[in-house]
């Protein structure tokens, strides 16, 4: 784990995977820490490991989605998107609650 993230009170919390969540990431660091040097390096390269693994998968979903909305937009009947500030369907409640 980087030292500039953890020194500046970053946390990452993966709902979908704990394990790899910065406070848990914290603990087992700090378990490393106690340990030898064999013991503490196999822990420090698995952690940073599990992050980069983590990462990729969270990159790789976004231009997932990316590619899915431009799909999305590339088929639908409204080539341009929606004009900025306009719904499809708005009711004059929902038109009040946002003015």
């Amino acid at each position: 784990m980087q030292k500039y993230t953890r020194n500046k009170g970053i946390e990452l919390i993966f709902i979908d995977n704990p394990t790899i969540s910065t406070p848990y990431i914290r603990q087992l660091l700090d378990v490393a820490k106690k340990q030898g040097l064999v013991v503490r390096t196999s822990l420090e390269s698995t952690v940073k490991l599990l992050l980069i693994i983590e990462l990729n998968r969270a990159e790789k979903e976004r231009e997932t989605i990316s590619q899915r909305i431009k799909d999305g937009i590339s088929v639908s009947d409204k080539k341009s998107g929606r004009p900025f500030g306009k719904l499809d369907k708005m009711s004059k409640g929902l038109e009040e609650d946002i003015t």
